[in-house]
């Protein structure tokens, strides 16, 4: 399943190099661990679990994990968003990697309301990027998200060594 990314933000990288530089990491890691699947920027271990997580939702036994995580949130930071933390991230190549996520449950950036939608570009706006805890910010086109009923973004904190390489 190819992950397609249509917003992120990088000071000086533009998001088609971003890509271009994750495939060719994870193509040269496939060549030297042939032993080890690579999936999606995931470890062996994360690609297993989010993988069985596929496999529940596919068999209707999963209902809005994101909503589900509502006792992880820090429900003070924000008003309408909270960030929690990815239990599949992306770990070969993010040190962290949380999610920013809607506190009313939603699929669509449409479905937004205008303070929500106020609120969230303050957030990537103005406070986020006052912060050193991410680098990226990632938005999966709909046929690319895994929980396409609850809107969210992905926030990276990138590996130094992979820093390095933009």
């Amino acid at each position: 399943m190819n992950r397609t990314i249509d917003t992120y933000t990088h000071p000086n990288v533009s998001g088609e190099f971003f890509l271009f530089l994750l495939r060719q990491i994870l193509r040269v890691r496939k060549l030297f661990r042939k032993d080890i699947p690579v999936k999606e920027g995931r470890s062996d271990e994360v690609s297993k679990k989010y993988l069985s997580f596929l496999a529940a939702k596919g068999n209707g036994g999963a209902a809005c994990v994101l909503c589900i995580k509502e006792a992880e949130r820090d429900n003070n930071a924000f008003t309408y968003w909270s960030i929690v933390k990815n239990d599949f991230p992306y770990d070969l190549i993010a040190e962290r990697h949380d999610l920013l996520v809607s506190k009313r449950c939603f699929g669509e950036e449409s479905g937004m309301s205008e303070q929500e939608r106020d609120e969230l570009v303050r957030i990537k706006n103005d406070i986020l990027p006052g912060r050193d805890e991410y680098d990226i910010i990632l938005e999966n086109f709909p046929k690319g998200r895994s929980v396409p009923t609850h809107y969210h973004l992905h926030l990276i904190k990138c590996r130094r060594n992979f820093l390095s390489l933009l």
